[in-house]
């Protein structure tokens, strides 16, 4: 008998994760609208494999999380402590990020890769933006900081879009 109920449960448990796993296949509701003076122009992939690259004065619309990348730029610390690697200097992004979810998120996790090496964050202060809790129909702003090598010639930010499928949006960076 308790085998009988330890298969039977083992059955339904099976088949709620299997049921889970199908509804949980998200719409990639990710795109990168434009902002350009009073005109907004959206641009969506549908394509699985496609990388949805964020510029400049754009914004990442992911599932109603709205970031905006405002800026990029060197950064100098001003603090004798706080000085980049022999070869290498500190860049920061600027970010606006906007909740219309219904409920509160969390921004973070972005990942640096200059040239395709993975880079390291800098800096933690008052304005970072490390993981960050933004409540249902507020806004947020700061920085994410990395160091970079000074000959890097192509930098680029990852934001992870989605854990579930592991869909990045990638933030490039011309300084």
């Amino acid at each position: 008998m308790k085998k009988s109920l330890s298969l039977v449960f083992t059955i339904v448990l099976l088949l709620t994760f299997a049921f889970l796993a199908l509804g949980s296949g998200e719409d990639d509701k990710t795109t990168v609208t434009t902002n350009s003076g009073n005109q907004e122009t959206t641009t969506t992939t549908t394509t699985e494999n496609t990388r949805k690259e964020v510029k400049v004065g754009e914004t990442l619309n992911v599932n109603e999380l709205k970031i905006t990348y405002d800026s990029a730029e060197k950064w100098n610390s001003g603090n004798q402590f706080i000085k980049p690697g022999d070869g290498k200097q500190f860049i920061r992004l600027h970010l606006s990020v906007a909740n219309d979810t219904g409920s509160d998120q969390y921004v973070g996790g972005f990942e640096c890769y200059a040239d395709g090496e993975k880079c390291e964050a800098s800096y933690y202060g008052d304005d970072t933006l490390v993981l960050e809790k933004v409540s249902s129909g507020r806004k947020v702003s700061g920085y994410v900081y990395f160091e970079v090598p000074v000959k890097a010639k192509e930098i680029e930010v990852e934001y992870e879009t989605s854990l579930w499928t592991d869909k990045k949006a990638i933030f490039i960076v011309q300084l």
